[in-house]
């Protein structure tokens, strides 16, 4: 009996030096989120300002399309080392964890590669129907395939080791501030438009230095670990990526359904301000994606330990700091939504009211909590796929029913629907399973002095 109280009084401890730590990496990872998005925006402007108008568009579809292959290239390792290295740093198996990052690294680079090199014939076979212009952005894009493949990969190993604020770096700082500052470089060597070869080669210098600087911190962390390479959890690894790579094809698919309905029925105006709104409610996101950098690989190494009292309690906050900062953001993206609309022109205010309800949706996904990162990272990561999938669905059939009479408000409301049943069926699913609810409620932590 008397050695309750210190066991006690020890898992209190812990668990609140966890939610302070959670706390400070959640707002310093919020300011990298935001300054992000103002490089990326600052970029983006001087590319197209740089390239000018015909020669952007071309640089936006390749770069559009590189995105998503880079995606498909890394497997779905990326979110299977946030899941799997912390829980093997945590069980003291250091071997197994870097004989994991050597077979991510081996994979995905194998199979980028792999898809630059057909692409490269694609687009060698379709020289004669491609203007110089094109075919050249095409073989350059091809380049940055392998490049943002590996640079999720190696983002993702340095977030697993707990160094969120550092992962994030590299992708949301380095890439597109070294983006811009090549651009800027441009403008003062020429006072004609670049086009877009030139624009897609600064985008690849500018990912090799992050890249550069991302592998040499996760070559460090990883030095650090004593032991050899063991890959004995192989087929694990396999077995896990699949369902990760049909997560992340169902959470694009989701973000483009809107914008994919509304061109398919011919709305192409409509489906230009959706495009726009739908980027300006993914502001309401960063607050949760903030606090997620340093939470997601937690949940793994939490759980790994069996302390799922303390994986609720930080849970629960963890959803209560993501809700107020969402809230926060929604209401001001709102108010100022008349003028950042107007800013692209005014066609695009009749989006406003669509822009409410995706604000709202989101603010309501955000106080479910991280629902998806706790079933990616406690082995359910199927289950989470046939969520997402099945929501995906929901998105289609409503989007088909609604989007051909009321337009932007009819991609808008299948979108929300979309998201609180995405949500609402993964609630059962946490709750089965580790006793978690979906409100952001600090219930037990508030017992904790």
């Amino acid at each position: 009996m008397a050695a309750a109280p210190p066991t006690l009084a020890a898992s209190c401890s812990s668990a609140n030096a966890l939610l302070r730590r959670l706390a400070k990496t959640s707002l310093l990872a919020f300011g990298v989120q935001m300054s992000g998005v103002a490089l990326t925006y600052l970029a983006q402007r001087e590319a197209a300002r740089l390239a000018g108008p015909a020669s952007y568009g071309l640089y936006a579809y390749v770069t559009a399309i590189v995105v998503v292959v880079s995606y498909v290239a890394a497997l779905g390792y990326d979110s299977a080392l946030v899941r799997f290295l912390p829980a093997y740093l945590e069980r003291g198996v250091p071997g197994t964890a870097i004989g994991l990052v050597a077979f991510v690294e081996r994979r995905v680079l194998k199979l980028s590669l792999r898809i630059a090199a057909v692409g490269g014939l694609l687009v060698a076979a379709a020289a004669t129907r491609l203007t110089p212009d094109s075919a050249l952005t095409f073989l350059l894009g091809l380049v940055l395939i392998p490049v943002w493949a590996l640079l999720l990969v190696r983002c993702a190993i340095i977030r697993a080791f707990g160094q969120a604020i550092t992962a994030l770096v590299p992708d949301r700082i380095l890439r597109d501030g070294g983006l811009l500052a090549l651009l800027g470089l441009a403008t003062l060597a020429s006072t004609r438009e670049v086009g877009a070869p030139v624009v897609m080669a600064a985008t690849i210098l500018s990912s090799v230095a992050a890249l550069a600087i991302a592998t040499r911190r996760a070559r460090r962390l990883c030095a650090a670990c004593e032991g050899s390479p063991l890959d004995e959890e192989a087929p694990a690894w396999r077995r896990a990526a699949y369902p990760f790579l049909a997560l992340v094809a169902a959470e694009v698919l989701i973000n483009r359904c809107g914008v994919l309905l509304l061109g398919s029925t011919g709305q192409e105006i409509e489906a230009g301000c959706f495009a726009l709104i739908t980027n300006l409610a993914a502001l309401v996101l960063l607050p949760r994606l903030a606090v997620n950098a340093y939470f997601t690989p937690l949940i793994a190494r939490i759980y790994a330990r069996g302390d799922l009292a303390d994986l609720r309690a930080l849970v629960a906050w963890s959803s209560l700091w993501s809700t107020l900062g969402a809230l926060a953001v929604g209401v001001t993206v709102w108010l100022a939504s008349p003028r950042l609309l107007a800013w692209y022109g005014p066609t695009f205010l009749m989006g406003r009211t669509a822009l409410g309800i995706l604000i709202a949706g989101q603010v309501i996904a955000t106080s479910a909590g991280a629902q998806l990162q706790l079933l990616k990272m406690t082995g359910r990561e199927i289950a989470a796929a046939e969520v997402l999938a099945g929501s995906l669905a929901v998105y289609v059939v409503l989007g088909l029913l609604l989007v051909p009479g009321w337009g932007l408000l009819g991609a808008a409301a299948a979108n929300v629907a979309a998201l609180l049943s995405w949500n609402g069926l993964m609630a059962p699913i946490v709750w089965r399973h580790l006793g978690i609810h979906p409100l952001p409620l600090p219930r037990r932590f508030t017992a904790v002095r």
